[in-house]
């Protein structure tokens, strides 16, 4: 009877996955055909809308990543009885009315920007609608979380996020450091986000972000997307359960209020240390032994309708499932893209 319940809720709600991390490396996880395989995994597990990776701060070249999304866009519109691309929540709402799976583009990362805020706009003209600051090491916005200084925003960071907020793009603070991403937020004109970030107070990872993230994201009316990758949910990286999602969500909640809490699920249908252990052979030494596991658990899309359930048990309202579900991610976007 709870599983019924927790399917209709799924089927009554758009569903949003605002992380979707697949990569440039290897003809994007296989091309068209697997682009595709994944895709199908999120609309079978009732998934509406996904926010999907179109570039990297490890790739930065504007050539390679313009590539990139004519190559994603190409891919989208072959496959247009299925899946939509989406850069305003009417187009997200129009896919939904068409039976398709609206797909939106971010980057993780803004080295990609090559220093010139004019791409901010150039790039939201092509479609991506989220820009996360920094991925992990420093670039000229931002320190990545894995940077010891901790140091906060720079001076083009500042400027940044004032075009971002200008050309109406959504600004993203997973994988950036603490301090850059307090002041961040406390710079932006608009709600920002941490599309796929647990807290630390359940596992202290530098991947991870402290209550006063939670709290300040959640002061600009942003949303933090819980993170469904086993290192991030426990010491030996190898369990995901729903029941540890649920103490993301549940932790989040208690924070920030349910109105700031998602889902950010980070999942990709390979092998992620397979992926992880590529990222490294090209990025030097720029990822330490946080990220140097031999093998992790991932959460799939269809760990959704379970995690349902762990809320119905606890006692969250319809209501609040569905915001957790898709409903805040989707006042955000609205808010800040249009």
């Amino acid at each position: 009877m709870q599983k019924v319940r927790a399917a209709d809720l799924i089927a009554a709600n758009l569903v949003v996955d605002f992380t979707v991390p697949a990569t440039p490396l290897e003809g994007y996880l296989g091309g068209r055909r697997g682009l595709f395989h994944l895709l199908d995994q999120y609309r079978d597990a009732g998934v509406g809308w996904i926010s999907l990776t179109a570039g990297l701060d490890h790739y930065p070249s504007i050539d390679f990543t313009v590539r990139q999304i004519a190559a994603l866009r190409a891919m989208l519109a072959d496959g247009k009885d299925r899946y939509m691309l989406a850069a305003s929540s009417t187009e997200v709402s129009q896919a939904g009315r068409e039976g398709r799976l609206a797909v939106s583009l971010a980057f993780q990362g803004t080295a990609m920007l090559m220093g010139d805020l004019a791409m901010v706009e150039a790039y939201r003209t092509l479609g991506v609608t989220v820009m996360l600051l920094a991925y992990n090491d420093r670039n000229p916005a931002a320190d990545g979380c894995m940077e010891p200084e901790n140091a906060g925003l720079s001076k083009f960071g500042r400027r940044l996020v004032e075009a971002m907020n200008k050309a109406r793009v959504l600004v993203d603070l997973t994988h950036t450091g603490e301090r850059s991403a307090l002041e961040a937020a406390e710079a932006s004109a608009a709600p920002v986000v941490y599309s796929h970030s647990n807290p630390s107070a359940l596992l202290p990872h530098p991947r991870n972000i402290s209550d006063a993230q939670i709290v300040s994201c959640a002061a600009t009316g942003g949303v933090i997307g819980i993170n469904g990758v086993g290192m991030f949910l426990t010491e030996g990286g190898d369990e995901v359960t729903a029941e540890l999602l649920f103490r993301q969500v549940d932790h989040i909640a208690d924070k920030a209020g349910i109105r700031h809490v998602g889902l950010g699920l980070d999942y990709v249908d390979t092998s992620i240390s397979d992926i992880l252990h590529r990222i490294v052979e090209t990025s030097g030494d720029r990822y330490d032994s946080n990220y140097q596991r031999p093998a992790f658990a991932f959460a799939s899309p269809q760990i959704i309708v379970e995690l349902v359930e762990c809320m119905l048990v606890a006692g969250y309202s319809h209501d609040d499932i569905g915001l957790v579900l898709g409903g805040n991610f989707s006042r955000v976007y609205t808010d800040v893209v249009g």
